[in-house]
């Protein structure tokens, strides 16, 4: 779902589209191995988009060639991607952002698990 942003001192309105914000400290090492490993891979191979950049990943919320939220994640976890993960990836879905970003310096959450590595 977009949402139209207003640019008054432009005179235009322009499409956009939430991303939620964190800490790679909410993933686990196995999970930034797996980001890694699948940075620009074909949809057959890995679920979701990802993004590796320099201190994290941008990664999508979902596939459209995936039937359902359950078979995303089940294909999450064939992958090795933790339960911390994909609870991260269902609560971005379901607050209707289409991206994750991790980053390094991005913002902890108390209620999410993290991970010292």
């Amino acid at each position: 779902m977009s949402k139209t942003i207003k640019l008054p001192s432009a005179g235009c309105e322009l499409e956009g589209f939430a991303v939620v914000d964190m800490s790679t400290a909410h993933i686990s090492k196995r999970d930034s191995e797996i980001l890694t490993e699948f940075t620009d891979a074909s949809p057959e191979k890995h679920p979701q988009v990802i993004l590796s950049m320099e201190y994290g990943y941008f990664v999508s919320t979902w596939h459209n060639f995936i039937d359902s939220p359950e078979g995303f994640e089940e294909m999450l976890l064939k992958l090795g991607h933790s339960e911390a993960y994909i609870n991260i990836v269902r609560l971005a879905f379901r607050a209707n952002a289409k991206w994750v970003n991790f980053d390094q310096d991005g913002p902890t959450y108390e209620f999410l698990p993290s991970f010292d590595w």
